[in-house]
């Protein structure tokens, strides 16, 4: 089916809605080390944020869909910074570290700002392609370590804390459902509600997956010692005939996929803020490098995000769908 490029498909959503969540969700998640029922619990939360506003879209009026994809163009420009602060920080880390962050955020920048400027099916698109590479990785990157460490991961199942709390902080550290209001209204296809929320429920699955993993291998003292202890679950793989002693890479290019889309989307959303015309992703850049530059540390982007992400939760899935169910005016759907 051809759409018009304004237009993307419910499997462009549901690929873009994965790769936003994921993005943010697989370097944030373990910092907390709250145990897999609390992930879980987080992960719960935010598939029932994802279904509400689902739900709330369709009813919603024209401007409280406007209002609410601007609010939501906002928050995810902050989310885009503290991604390419994440990153940056990883690069330095793992593979470039002469090279001054402001390069590094300037390049991945430009190149989601290109993506953006093509329009939302450019990125629906580009989004699609990535999530099969990206998905490709995870299913080997998840084998590779379940083959390495299967029993003490399985068996590690009923350890961690498991209450109301810490599955409400697990929440916060999720990219949250807000990007809904800025994708559900430029979907095309049948069902897109239950097809977002699935697309959020595979999201959180493999986010948890991965954390458990690393929360597992490192245990919770060196897992929060760790910058990133998601992207080092590969370091006791023997495979070193295969990855020779770069065996970090491997998680790392599944992450920068998985951000890269979601700069691009997130890029995309705070510039239509201001009109369709492709050329305001500009502003969007420049602002997404501004944010980026927030944090003078990864830890201290965790830690907005973790702030971010409560204010987040009460906003997008609580307050806007609310309002936009009780109050919805006519162009919403009975």
């Amino acid at each position: 089916m051809i759409f018009d490029n304004s237009r993307i498909s419910a499997r462009q959503m549901q690929a873009l809605l994965i790769l936003w969540i994921f993005s943010t969700a697989l370097i944030a998640l373990p910092s907390l080390s709250g145990g897999l029922y609390a992930m879980l619990a987080g992960g719960v939360i935010i598939v029932a944020e994802c279904g509400l506003i689902s739900f709330a879209v369709k009813r919603m009026g024209m401007l409280m869909r406007k209002i609410s994809a601007v609010l939501a163009g906002v928050s995810m420009i902050f989310y885009t910074g503290m991604n390419i602060r994440l990153l940056c920080s990883a690069v330095v880390l793992y593979l470039l570290p002469d090279t001054p962050s402001r390069i590094t955020a300037a390049v991945f920048v430009i190149a989601a700002v290109y993506a953006a400027f093509l329009g939302i099916q450019t990125i629906g698109r580009a989004g699609e392609i990535i999530f099969v590479i990206a998905a490709v990785n995870a299913v080997i990157a998840a084998v590779l370590c379940l083959f390495d460490e299967g029993r003490e991961i399985v068996g590690a199942v009923g350890q961690g804390q498991c209450c109301v709390s810490n599955g409400l902080q697990s929440a916060f550290l999720f990219g949250g459902g807000q990007a809904l209001f800025v994708l559900l209204p430029r979907t095309d296809g049948e069902k897109i509600g239950s097809k977002a929320v699935s697309a959020a429920v595979i999201a959180v699955l493999a986010a948890a997956l991965f954390a458990w993993i690393a929360l597992v291998k490192f245990g919770a003292a060196d897992t929060a010692a760790r910058a990133f202890p998601a992207l080092n679950i590969m370091d006791t793989v023997s495979l070193e005939f295969i990855f020779g002693d770069k065996q970090d890479v491997f998680m790392l290019r599944l992450w920068i996929l998985a951000v890269f889309s979601a700069v691009g989307l997130g890029i995309f959303a705070f510039g239509n803020i201001f009109g369709e015309n492709g050329a305001y992703s500009a502003v969007g850049g420049a602002m997404a490098f501004a944010m980026s530059f927030v944090p003078k540390t990864a830890e201290e982007a965790l830690w907005l995000i973790y702030m971010a992400g409560a204010i987040c939760l009460v906003l997008f899935g609580a307050l806007l769908p609310l309002i936009g169910i009780l109050f919805r005016k006519a162009g919403g759907e009975k």
